[in-house]
C-alpha cells in the first residue's frame, strides 16, 4: 500500500458524501416512481375493459388482467432498480459485491472477473433458472455491452439459448414452455440489440467529427458508461422517432415512449418490418 498523505478518515468521509448522493437520487427516483404508479395502474386496468355498456366480467378474466397488471408493475419496478444501479462503482471492484446484495449466488469468478456456473453438466455464463432483465432499452443495453458487475455476470450479448433453461417447475412440460419463453425474450433483445449497435456505428460514420474509438462493434466494449450512454441516446432518438414518425420528442417523452422495454420495441421493430 503506498502512502497518499490524505489521512484515511478524509478518505471515508469522501466514500460517504458518494454514497448519500446516490441514495438521495434513488430515493427521489422511488418517490417519483411512486407517484407515477396509481395512473400507470389504472392506465392498465382500464385497458383490460371493454367499455361498452355492461360487459360480464368472469373470474378467469378479473385473474388474467390481475396477473397483467402483475406483470406489468413488477416490470416496472425491474427497470427501476436496473436503472440506478450503482453502475460504476460495482465496476470498479466487482468481486467484492457483499453477499447479501447479491441475487446469484454460486459461481466461480474468471480472470476476467465475471463469474461462470456449473449446471446440466456444463458451463454457463449465467446461473441455472436465470431470466433476463424485462427493462426499458437504456438499462438493458448496458448491460448487453458491459455486464451486471454488480453480480459478476458477463455482457449479455455473450449469452446463448443454452444458458437459458427452466428447471423450475415438477413437470417437464411446464419446465420447457418457460425456457422456450425466455429463449424467445433473449431473441427479441438480440434483435433490438443489433438495431440499436448498427445505428451507433452510422451515426458516428456520417458524423463530422466522429469518435475516434468507435469503429466496430468490438469497440463499443471499450467505452467507458457515459460515453456509452452519449451514443446510445442519439441511437435511441433516431430509432424511435423512425418507429414513432407522428410524434415529435417532446411527445414521446411525455407519452413515456422512450422508457419502453426493448421487448415492446421488438414488436414495434418487426410491425416496420426493419
Amino acid at each position: 500500500m503506498s502512502a497518499s498523505g490524505i489521512p484515511p478518515h478524509i478518505i471515508t468521509l469522501d466514500k460517504l458524501e458518494e454514497v448519500t448522493a446516490e441514495l438521495a437520487g434513488v430515493k427521489q427516483t422511488i418517490i417519483e416512481v411512486s407517484d407515477e404508479m396509481p395512473n400507470k395502474l389504472a392506465e392498465r386496468i382500464l385497458e383490460n375493459f371493454n367499455i361498452d355498456g355492461v360487459v360480464p366480467m368472469s373470474r378467469t378474466d378479473m385473474e388474467q388482467m390481475l396477473a397483467a397488471v402483475k406483470g406489468s408493475l413488477q416490470e416496472t419496478m425491474q427497470t427501476l432498480i436496473t436503472n440506478h444501479l450503482p453502475r460504476h462503482a460495482a465496476a470498479e471492484n466487482p468481486v467484492n459485491i457483499p453477499n447479501q446484495l447479491r441475487r446469484y449466488h454460486g459461481g466461480q469468478v474468471q480472470n476476467d472477473q465475471f463469474r461462470w456456473w456449473m449446471w446440466g453438466g456444463a458451463f454457463h455464463k449465467v446461473p441455472a433458472n436465470f431470466q433476463l432483465p424485462l427493462c426499458d432499452c437504456r438499462a438493458f443495453f448496458d448491460l448487453w455491452i458491459k455486464g451486471n458487475h454488480m453480480e459478476n455476470i458477463s455482457p449479455y450479448h455473450k449469452i446463448d439459448g443454452s444458458d437459458l433453461r427452466c428447471t423450475n417447475h415438477d413437470n417437464d412440460e411446464a419446465n420447457s414452455k418457460e425456457t422456450r419463453r425466455w429463449r424467445n425474450v433473449l431473441t427479441k433483445a438480440k434483435k433490438v440489440m443489433s438495431v440499436l449497435v448498427e445505428i451507433i456505428l452510422i451515426l458516428n460514420r456520417n458524423n463530422p467529427h466522429p469518435n475516434p474509438e468507435i469503429h466496430d462493434i468490438k469497440s463499443l466494449y471499450q467505452l467507458s458508461y457515459s460515453d456509452l450512454d452519449e451514443v446510445f441516446k442519439l441511437a435511441h432518438e433516431d430509432l424511435m422517432s423512425r418507429l414513432y414518425p407522428q410524434f415529435t420528442a417532446e411527445q414521446r417523452n411525455s407519452r413515456l415512449i422512450n422508457d419502453m422495454s426493448y421487448v415492446t420495441v421488438y414488436d414495434r421493430l418487426i410491425s416496420y418490418n426493419m
